[in-house]
């Protein structure tokens, strides 16, 4: 499981784009992505997003990314294209969990908790896996 540091420090990261939620009604996703081929995520996730998302190295093999201005279904374009370029250099697995931020989260650590739930979903099936809660 994530280190309770490694939360804290994504709910830091997420407060702002959480406020542009609830004041500018804009849609933004949360991933948390567990992989052990650190150096090759870094690599891929550097030509898979845009300016405007984050990313941020959580603990061991995992990171979270927050895409900004994008629904459940555009992250999962970009997930599908970031597990795509791994999968044919990787040979382990990798796991992602994502939710998007919701009208009833009265914080960011809501919808961070709801993506670890769904990165813990993907982990039970053994095999590379992307879960939405």
């Amino acid at each position: 499981m994530i280190n309770q540091q490694a939360l804290e420090n994504a709910v830091n990261l997420m407060e702002l784009e959480f406020y542009r939620v609830k004041r500018y009604k804009v849609p933004i996703t949360v991933a948390i992505v567990e992989s052990r081929c650190k150096d090759l995520f870094n690599k891929v996730i550097e030509d898979s997003i845009r300016v405007s998302d984050l990313y941020q190295y959580l603990d061991q093999n995992r990171f979270l990314i927050i895409f900004d201005h994008t629904d459940e279904k555009g992250a999962r374009l970009a997930l599908d294209k970031i597990i795509n370029h791994m999968e044919n250099k990787c040979e382990e697995s990798i796991f992602m969990g994502y939710s998007e931020v919701k009208r009833t989260d009265d914080e960011s650590s809501v919808t961070i908790q709801r993506a670890v739930k769904a990165l813990s979903n993907a982990k039970q099936r053994l095999v590379s896996c992307i879960e939405k809660l």
